[in-house]
């Protein structure tokens, strides 16, 4: 990768299999801008170049950052929309509507202690919040 300008990467990654081919040094390509603390943009290009995929993230609010992700920009353009916000340094909410308004997803983590951490999670398709037998929960207890 390279980075021309301030706050601006280009990259290219492919895999090199013994059969050489000039398009495996450009399976993927990323082009980023990011702003240090405040906000970060990238463009991906993969599937040798045939798929587009944009992403952004804002984080210049104090403890908290909102996330874009659209995938398949020459296709479907299919949307994910996301945020995290710290509640204490121990706590921290996130929530996600993924597949353009689709599905539904929250979830918070807490640290107990160190090396411990607890996190409860929630999901739904949108189509079926009306039934409660659709709706998910459960929780992860990590201890390292």
């Amino acid at each position: 990768g390279l980075s021309p300008v301030a706050g601006v990467n280009v990259g290219l990654s492919g895999t090199v299999k013994p059969d050489i081919k000039k398009e495996q040094f450009y399976e993927n390509a990323t082009v980023a801008y990011s702003q240090k603390g405040v906000f970060g943009a990238s463009v991906h290009l993969t599937k040798n170049l045939s798929q587009v995929e944009a992403r952004a993230v804002y984080h210049g609010l104090d403890s908290a950052r909102v996330g874009l992700q659209v995938a398949d920009l020459l296709g479907s353009r299919s949307a994910t929309v996301g945020g995290e916000y710290a509640v204490d340094a121990d706590t921290k909410v996130k929530a996600v509507i993924a597949g353009t308004g689709s599905k539904l997803q929250a979830g918070v983590a807490k640290t107990l202690g160190s090396g411990c951490t607890l996190t409860i999670g929630y999901a739904v398709d949108v189509a079926d919040i009306g039934v409660v037998s659709k709706h998910k929960c459960g929780f992860v207890l990590d201890v390292q």
